[in-house]
C-alpha cells in the first residue's frame, strides 16, 4: 500500500527553464548570448557541482567567467546569483501535493538542487520531509541518495511512490524498491498512474 509520495522539485513542483532563467537574470543580452549562457553555464557539467554540494554559486562565477567573453561576465554573475528566484510554481502539481496531504498521505521532497533551495522552500506546499542533494553530497540517480531518503524518514520503499521528470531517476528508484512515474507535464496521466498504484485521489 502506498503511504508516501515523493516529489522531485524542478519540472515537477516548479519550472526549471534555462532559457527563461537566463532571460530573467540577464534581460538585455542578445539572443546569441542567451543561447551561449544556456549551453555554456546552465547546461554545462560544472553546474552539477551546485546540486552535488561541491561548489557554491559564488565559487562558480569566476570559473565560468574565465571560460566566456568579458561581455558576459555581468550576466554570468547575475545568473548564478539569481537563478533560484526564477523557478515558477506549477499550479496543478502544487494543488495535487496539497490534496494528497489532505488525504492523509505523507509527502517528501527528493531533489537534485543546490543549498539555495532553502531560500525558496516556502514557494512549495509544506511537506513532511526534505532531502536536498547538495546537503547530502549525493545526487540522483545514485542509489545511495534513495537509501538516505528511506533511512532519514524511516520509510518502507514499497510504500513510496516517486514523481520525477527524468527516466533514469525513476529507474534507479525502482531498482531500490520504490515505484514511480516519469512526469512530462501531463497531470492527468500522473493521476492515473497514482490511481493504478492504489493512491486514492
Amino acid at each position: 500500500m502506498i503511504r508516501n509520495i515523493v516529489f522531485d522539485l524542478g519540472q515537477v513542483l516548479v519550472t526549471f527553464s534555462p532559457e527563461y532563467i537566463v532571460r530573467r537574470c540577464a534581460p538585455d543580452l542578445p539572443e546569441e548570448d542567451v543561447r551561449l549562457l544556456v549551453e555554456r553555464v546552465v547546461r554545462d557539467p560544472e553546474w552539477i557541482k551546485l546540486d552535488s554540494g561541491e561548489a557554491s554559486e559564488e565559487e562558480l562565477i569566476p570559473v565560468f567567467c574565465r571560460r566566456l567573453p568579458e561581455r558576459l561576465h555581468n550576466g554570468i554573475a547575475a545568473l548564478l546569483r539569481g537563478w533560484i528566484n526564477c523557478l515558477l510554481p506549477i499550479g496543478e502539481m502544487q494543488a495535487l501535493a496539497q490534496s494528497l496531504g489532505e488525504a492523509g498521505y505523507r509527502r517528501y521532497l527528493l531533489s537534485n538542487v543546490s543549498h539555495r533551495f532553502w531560500a525558496i522552500k516556502e514557494q512549495i506546499p509544506p511537506l513532511d520531509g526534505y532531502l536536498v542533494s547538495a546537503d547530502e553530497r549525493l545526487i540522483k540517480p545514485d542509489p545511495a541518495i534513495y537509501q538516505r531518503l528511506f533511512e532519514r524518514f524511516s520509510l518502507d520503499p514499497g510504500e513510496c511512490f516517486f514523481i520525477d521528470d527524468r527516466e533514469e531517476n525513476i529507474d534507479a528508484a525502482r531498482a531500490c524498491g520504490m515505484d514511480g512515474f516519469v512526469f512530462t507535464g501531463d497531470v492527468a496521466a500522473l493521476k492515473e498512474a497514482l490511481r493504478q498504484a492504489g493512491v486514492v485521489l
